[in-house]
């Protein structure tokens, strides 16, 4: 394909949007979040993005997302309440399921078999095997790094846990 018939990749457009909510200017690309909020909508996202890998990517950015602005909470919270309860229990390296746990943990629910799937990944020394985020928009070529996959998992697990202690 040429660059031209390229459509924008879904995430790159979240990150965008987070910065631009962040900084009080969201409403300045309200056409992007209809866009973004059509992606969600379809499930465009869940064989992943052009430059990112798996469906729990998309969610776990959105995630950011709605967590920085009550307004797109208020439009996206229910729909993307669904999409991530379809994903409770799908297939996932440690990367993925550390995004779907966080993303759960956004709107309060926890994705039990997910965090027990995710625990049973631990290695001995008490990291996580790598997993996937990025890809090469043309080849398809993975890339991934264990450090952030960690990072990922300790966050999943505070937030999952954070939902325990509020249960109790």
């Amino acid at each position: 394909r040429s660059p031209a018939n390229l459509s924008p990749d879904p995430i790159v457009c979240v990150n965008v949007l987070t910065f631009f909510y962040m900084h009080g200017r969201g409403e300045e690309l309200g056409a992007t979040l209809d866009w973004v909020y059509s992606i969600l909508k379809t499930r465009a996202y869940t064989e992943g993005t052009l430059y990112y890998f798996g469906g729990d990517t998309f969610l776990f950015f959105l995630s950011r997302l709605l967590s920085v602005s009550p307004d797109v909470f208020k439009r996206f919270g229910a729909l993307y309440r669904e999409r991530v309860f379809e994903r409770s229990g799908a297939e996932g390296d440690a990367q993925q399921l550390a995004m779907r746990i966080i993303a759960g943990a956004v709107t309060g629910m926890r994705m039990i078999v997910d965090y027990e799937r995710l625990i049973s990944m631990q290695e001995e020394d008490g990291s996580f095997p790598m997993g996937w985020a990025y890809k090469h928009g043309s080849t398809g070529m993975l890339f991934g790094n264990k450090g952030w996959t960690m990072a990922l998992a300790v966050q999943a697990i505070k937030a999952f846990q954070t939902l325990d202690k509020e249960l109790i």
